[in-house]
This record gives structure tokens, sequence and C-alpha cells, in this order.
């Protein structure tokens, strides 16, 4: 049947439905019915197509929704207000959801989404009985602003969602296990791990050169001897704050010529006297050496501040992974041995617990994110020969009884870093302990981000911006 019509055709069409009625009739009969009938089919096609495009908004709409899954660890790095951390883990429950800090235990605010919107119901851990309202927008995936208004004056604070390795570090990463592949370096020798780092150095991974008025290199006393110093003055007239900086490296590897390019850049950025101490290193000189290098630094620093154009008011100490520890453990003994006075703490990446490499972030990123498990213990195996001296809290500050009475602190670390739970316990700790404290916690970067990856890595400028502000603000 030819176009699905059930009629036969005529070779004369015109003159059938001219002279002949019941033709003429029996085909519009015909045609009405096949008429009815395409409409009815085609009638079914649109319900049919109509049921298709609900089902794909149904999708879009069930897709959107899932986007707006705000569970997960949120970062900002705005100041825009000091009640508000800078890293926030948010667990959603349908429209509902809770936002702790990575400080706390107890969620600080519970809110609601609608759509794109949320409004929150937040209270400071310290104050709960002063709460208050933010409001916000999810703006993607990985993207939502919050505002809360004040005296007639709207502050807003953009938050970043953790959103998986950074491709520049992911890159950087596929070098240096190539090389791990060759000879891991927790099975070289100091000499050997000493080598590797000056060519990771000179091979461009870590540069920079801030502009600065002048670095001089001295030497102070030291408990055995001296200690040899870089000193970086910022432009302008001082006296300036002094921040007294460790490097990292283990104990084992690293020097203040290799921390250049950041002793630079903290020096011009936060307007101080930076103040870089070469220790000295394991396993040459095992523990408690580096500490008592340490801790004679800031002592010589509060003593001889005006012979430098330093302000002995204005003494901070500051660290990466091995000299984070430091300057924490210095934090401590200046507390319990009478000074001197230190109004600030930046630890970034900070070692707080060498008898324990086990907790969650070992075990995930023990190998393949830089620094392993392995080097942690063939670092410790250098520096503390002795295992009866790992729980010291002069070298696994997390110990200590008491965090009582430190200085303010700022800690920073890294999404893929094994130290990474270690160190924010730490910060835990002293905020339970009732010092003011700040963590933050960068996603997509690996150990060491902090002062080693700052010309092309966003997030170490972010970091190394917050740092800068911080001491400002303290300063």
């Amino acid at each position: 049947m030819p176009c699905g019509v059930g009629f036969r055709p005529y070779e004369n069409w015109n003159r059938i439905m001219r002279h002949d009625p019941k033709a003429r009739s029996y085909i519009k009969i015909r045609a009405m019915k096949v008429l009815t009938s395409n409409l009815w089919r085609a009638r079914g096609i649109s319900c049919a197509l109509a049921l298709f495009i609900a089902c794909c908004l149904a999708a879009v709409k069930s897709s959107a929704a899932q986007a707006r899954d705000l569970s997960g660890v949120w970062n900002t790095t705005d100041s825009c207000f000091p009640d508000t951390p800078y890293t926030m883990i948010i667990a959603q429950e349908g429209d509902s959801f809770t936002v702790t800090s990575t400080l706390g235990s107890m969620p600080f605010c519970n809110g609601t989404l609608n759509g794109s919107m949320l409004e929150l119901n937040c209270a400071d851990d310290r104050s709960p009985e002063a709460p208050y309202v933010l409001t916000g927008e999810v703006l993607s995936e990985t993207s939502l602003e919050v505002s809360r208004t004040e005296a007639k004056s709207v502050q807003t604070c953009a938050l970043t969602k953790h959103a998986g390795l950074d491709p520049l570090v992911e890159q950087m990463l596929g070098v240096i296990n190539f090389s791990e592949a060759i000879k891991p370096m927790g099975r070289r020798t100091p000499r050997q791990m000493r080598r590797y780092m000056a060519r990771m150095n000179s091979a461009g991974l870590l540069f920079s050169a801030s502009p600065v008025a002048s670095i001089n290199n001295i030497r102070i006393p030291g408990p055995a001897g001296s200690i040899p110093v870089r000193l970086y003055t910022p432009e302008g007239t001082g006296p300036f704050p002094v921040i007294v900086f460790y490097h990292g490296g283990g104990w084992v590897v690293g020097n203040a010529k290799m921390f250049d390019h950041y002793s630079r850049l903290l020096a011009g950025e936060a307007r101080a006297l930076v103040f870089s101490v070469d220790y000295r290193l394991a396993p040459e000189h095992v523990f408690p050496a580096a500490l008592d290098d340490a801790y004679a630094a800031v002592q010589w620093v509060a003593e001889n501040a005006a012979s430098i154009n330093g302000d002995p008011m204005r003494i901070a100490v500051a660290g990466e992974s091995a000299g984070a520890n430091l300057a924490a453990v210095v934090c401590m003994l200046a507390r319990d041995q009478g000074g001197p006075d230190i109004v600030f703490q930046v630890l970034m990446c900070p070692v707080t617990n060498v008898s324990e490499m086990h907790t969650d972030s070992y075990n995930e990123f023990a190998e393949g994110y830089f620094l392993t498990r392995e080097w942690m213990e063939a670092f410790r195996g250098y520096y503390l020969p002795d295992s009866n001296d790992w729980a010291d809290q002069r070298v696994s500050p997390l110990l200590a009884e008491s965090l009582a009475g430190l200085p303010p602190a700022l800690v920073i670390t890294a999404a893929y870093d094994v130290l990474r739970d270690e160190g924010e316990a730490y910060a835990r700790r002293l905020f339970e302990a009732g010092v003011p404290t700040k963590q933050y916690r960068c996603g997509g970067v690996i150990h060491g981000f902090t002062t080693g990856m700052i010309d092309f890595l966003d997030q170490s400028k972010d970091a190394a911006s917050l740092t800068a502000r911080e001491l400002e603000e303290v300063f």
C-alpha cells in the first residue's frame, strides 16, 4: 500500500473525483479515517517525545542537584570576617548541611540550600552566645560565595572546593617519581640526599628573586660554635619586626641559601627582617643539636635586635616541615624558660609527631607524593637514632602535656601530604588550649608547596600572601 493509504490508486484521479459520486464519497471517508489514525499516531509520537524531554529535564535537574552537592573541604584566603576559618568541611544531606572547621569537631554553622542559594546560621566556637547569619550562592561545583551583613555593610568571602591534584603538581610528580624509581630518596645517604635536593634547586623547582634592600651573611654565637645566618632587610626604614625562619629538609638536608627565594618574598611582603638560620644538620649533629641552634638564634635576636635595625618587641618564628617543627618547639621553650617573647608562629606543613607514622594521610600518601613515609623514616633515623627520643615533646610537640600560653599561630597544610593530619591535629590542640589559631589546608598540592612552588602555583602564592597578611596584622 503506497504511503500507507488503504485504497487502490486510479489511473485518472481527476476524472473519478469529478464523475463518480460513490468513489468520491468512499475516498473522503477513507481519507478521514487515515487522517484521524495518523493524527492519533502523531499524538502518540508527541507524547513519547514529551516524555523523553521530561526525562532529559529530570536528568539535567538531577545532575544539577548533584552539582550542588557541597560536601567536601572548602578554602578561603579572604580575611573577610575574623570568625570564619580559612578551611571548612561541609557535610550535606539533602538540602541541609553542616559546616565544621578543621580546628573543631562541632559544627559552627547549620545551613539550608534552596536551588543555588544557601543560608547559614553560625556561631563562633569561642562565643556561641553571639550567632550570626551568612547568605550565599553556589557558583559552580567548586566555587561559592558567602556574605555577611553587619552595620549596613556587606562583607563577602569567596570559597573554593578541593578538586583533586593540581595538573602542574601532577606533572612535577612524574619527574620526581621517575627519579624515585631509579633510587628512592629514603635509601640514599645524607650526602646523596643533599646533592639530590641541590640539583632540584638548580633545576628551577625552587626559584625566585624578589627584591630586597640587602642580604647579609652573618654569624652569631651558638651552643656549639657560631651559627651561620642570612639576614634579609626589606625596603624602607626601621626598626623592622623580625621573622626568625627555619628551613625544611628533615633536619638532614637544606640550608638558608636554598630557601633564598622564600626569604626574599617574605621580607618584602611582610615588610620585616627575615633571619634565616643555618642550624646544624643530622646525622653529623643529632637531636637536639638543631633545636639548640634554633632557640639560640631567637634568643640572640631578642638581645641584639637593635644591631640589625630590628624591633625586639615584634619577633615571630616561621618554618616549613622540619623547620616548622623547630619553630613550634622554640615557642614552647620560650614559654617554659622565661622568654624571649614571641608574638606569632607560622607553621607550614609541620612535623609534630615523629613517634607515629600511620595516620590516615600517611597511609594514603605513603608513596608517590614527593615526601614519602620512607623518606620520613630515614630522616627520623638520622636525626633521632635513639627511638626513646621519638616521643620527646621537644621533637613531637603534639604529645606535649599542655600547649596553653603559646603565641598565636597560623598552621598551613597540604592536601596531599603525609604530614597533613598531624599538622591539623596540632592546630586543633592549640585552638583547644585557648591559643588564637588559624588553620589553612591547601587543596591540590603536595609537601613543600609553601616555599618551593611560588613561581608557578597559585595555591603557593595564596599561602604566601596569607602568611604575609597575618604577620602584618600581628606586627
